[in-house]
C-alpha cells in the first residue's frame, strides 16, 4: 500500500512486546506488512483474560491507541454500538498472542482468521460484526449493526476451532 511504511523483518507482524512502543514504531502508527494494513496498539489492562490469542476481535477504549477484547471496557457510540479502533469504527484483529499492557501490531484490513461466537452459522459472503468479548457473528443486514461491521466472511466458519476467515473492512 503506498503511503505506509513497509516494515521489514516482521513477516505477518506476529509480534507483541512489553517493550516500549518506540522499539516497534510509534503508538498509533499505520504500517503495511505483506500488503495488509496494521496499526501499532497497546492492549488494555482489562481484557477477558490476561493473555489473548490471535484472531480475537478488539475494541477501542477511551484511551487513544489502547484496545481490549472485553466489551464492557469498549467505547460505545450514541446507539450503544461497540466501536473498533479505526475512524469508521471497524474492529481489529491481533496476529499474535499478547498479554495485557503489551504493545502489538493489530491487523485492521485484509484477510484474517477471526474467532466466532461459536454458533456455527456463518457461510461465505455473510456480513460479519463484532458481537461479544473478542468474537464475531454474522448478520443478514447491517441496519442497527453498521458500527459493529468488520467485514465479509470469505468462507464458512470452522466449527472445530470456532473461527472464520474474514475479509476485514478496509479503513
Amino acid at each position: 500500500m503506498s503511503g505506509f511504511p513497509q516494515t521489514p523483518g516482521f513477516g505477518k507482524a506476529a509480534y507483541a512486546s512489553s517493550d516500549t512502543p518506540e522499539k516497534l514504531g510509534t503508538l498509533g502508527e499505520l504500517a503495511s506488512f505483506d500488503g495488509v494494513l496494521h496499526r501499532l496498539m497497546q492492549l488494555h489492562t482489562v481484557c477477558v483474560s490476561d493473555v489473548i490469542a490471535s484472531g480475537h476481535v478488539l475494541y477501542r477504549t477511551a484511551t487513544a491507541n489502547v484496545v481490549t477484547n472485553d466489551r464492557s471496557e469498549a467505547v460505545t457510540d450514541s446507539a450503544n454500538n461497540y466501536c473498533g479502533i479505526a475512524p469508521q469504527l471497524t474492529a481489529s484483529v491481533p496476529e499474535s498472542t499478547a498479554t495485557v499492557t503489551y504493545y502489538m501490531w493489530v491487523q485492521i484490513s485484509g484477510r484474517a482468521t477471526v474467532v466466532t461466537n461459536g454458533d456455527d452459522d456463518i457461510v461465505a459472503g455473510d456480513l460479519i460484526i463484532a458481537s461479544g468479548d473478542g468474537t464475531c457473528d454474522s448478520v443478514a443486514a447491517l441496519s442497527e449493526n453498521a458500527a459493529n461491521f468488520i467485514g465479509i466472511a470469505a468462507a464458512a466458519d470452522v466449527n472445530a476451532s470456532d473461527t472464520v476467515v474474514v475479509d476485514l473492512r478496509p479503513v
